[in-house]
């Protein structure tokens, strides 16, 4: 529906995986390089990549696939809920060989046939196995016979790449699969992208899209996407693509924060790690309680700054001007922090800084917060307080300062 008004030829955040759309992250660049070392050498024949969905690990592969020149046949495999047989003749398959038998021995050898042909023909033969958490603890018993199938002269026959879940990891140090894990000397784990990345992420895929395209976007949505994505090139896509649909809507051709948040209300999402409760977010400007009032009290080295009454969703701390809670110190990150407020309770959560959020002088990534919490940030505290507003007043019916800190002259 957008794509003529922000002059784009597709859609930049689709979600199948087309591979003109990688983005060069340091973890996907280092993804490759293994993946490149693995059919470049003769010492290293076997490989596990693993990541969580939607990190980009079918798209990675499609990616490397491309690179490959006329001296290499590829098979991928992307079913692997099988039997070792069904694994052999599945395998053959690709290749284009129809033999399906019962005897395992006889795929073997029909498999080894077909590659030292290959080999003979100065081919490299890549095996990729998608979804590699689902399989059998039989079939990676096989996957390492097929690792060990060598020409005469000691070269591998096949190289292969193991490509799944974190919890293909687990599963590879059962004591059974001891001397598979042995053998398997290139292991990479595909971490999110970090804050920093997701605005170059945004903007490659653009770009990719559209050369002149006409989409902006401000620098403020960049930690807002980081905190309800944690850097899941998936979410990220759905999430802007969300937002590009809200501003055509709103015959606008840059995304800004509200934008976002709106399409993250439309989605119903929570930020990224918090369990989703099913209820539909609801939240009142004003205030959040008809008792309570809730406030951060900024002190620095122990003497007061300032008080802040939190009456929005979402409050950024940071060392640039638009956060909500504005620190000015070298050791505070851009945007550093943010409170959350959801279904009744508060967390904060860290937003990648570089010298971190502490409570209880632990880093914390994500907290829970509770009445008089205190939060450290570099030489700044900054002390949560619930305060009750049916009682908090003096004879005079002023107000009542929540803490005795001294006030910073």
């Amino acid at each position: 529906m957008y794509l003529n008004f922000f002059n784009l030829n597709e859609r930049p955040f689709k979600l199948n995986s087309d591979h003109k759309f990688l983005f060069n992250s340091e973890g996907h660049s280092a993804a490759l390089a293994m993946f490149k070392k693995l059919i470049r050498t003769d010492a290293e024949n076997l490989c596990v990549l693993t990541g969580e969905i939607g990190s980009g690990k079918t798209t990675l592969s499609q990616a490397f696939m491309s690179t490959l020149g006329p001296g290499y046949l590829v098979a991928k495999i992307h079913q692997t809920q099988l039997s070792p047989n069904e694994f052999l003749q599945m395998l053959l398959l690709e290749f284009g060989i129809n033999l399906f038998v019962n005897s395992k021995s006889e795929l073997l050898e029909k498999l080894t046939e077909y590659l030292l042909e290959q080999q003979q023909a100065k081919k490299k033969v890549v095996l990729i196995v998608d979804e590699s958490q689902n399989l059998k603890t039989d079939v990676l018993q096989l996957v390492k016979t097929l690792s060990e199938l060598q020409s005469i002269n000691g070269a591998p026959l096949l190289r292969i790449i193991l490509i799944g879940q974190p919890e293909f990891s687990a599963t590879l140090e059962d004591s059974s699969l001891a001397s598979l894990k042995r053998k398997i000397k290139l292991r990479y784990h595909l971490e999110a992208m970090l804050k920093e990345e997701i605005k170059s992420y945004i903007t490659h895929r653009l770009k990719i899209a559209g050369p002149s395209h006409e989409v902006e976007f401000t620098a403020d949505v960049i930690p807002l996407i980081y905190l309800y994505t944690g850097g899941r090139a998936r979410l990220i896509n759905v999430l802007f693509d969300h937002a590009l649909l809200a501003a055509y809507v709103e015959n606008k051709k840059t995304v800004n924060s509200a934008i976002v948040e709106s399409a993250v209300e439309e989605l119903q999402w929570v930020p990224f790690g918090m369990e989703p409760t099913g209820k539909i977010f609801k939240f009142t400007e004003t205030k959040i309680s008809n008792a309570y009032e809730f406030f951060i009290i900024l002190s620095k080295n122990g003497r007061y700054i300032d008080e802040y009454l939190i009456n929005k969703k979402r409050l950024h701390i940071g060392r640039h001007s638009d956060n909500d809670i504005r620190i000015k110190s070298d050791k505070i990150s851009r945007q550093h922090a943010i409170i959350i407020y959801h279904e009744n309770d508060f967390f904060i959560r860290d937003m990648n800084s570089k010298n971190g959020t502490y409570i209880d002088n632990k880093r914390i990534d994500m907290q829970q917060l509770t009445d008089g919490a205190i939060i450290e940030m570099g030489e700044y505290t900054l002390i949560f307080k619930a305060k009750n507003i049916s009682v908090a007043k003096d004879d005079n019916n002023e107000n009542i300062n929540i803490l005795d800190i001294p006030r910073q002259a």
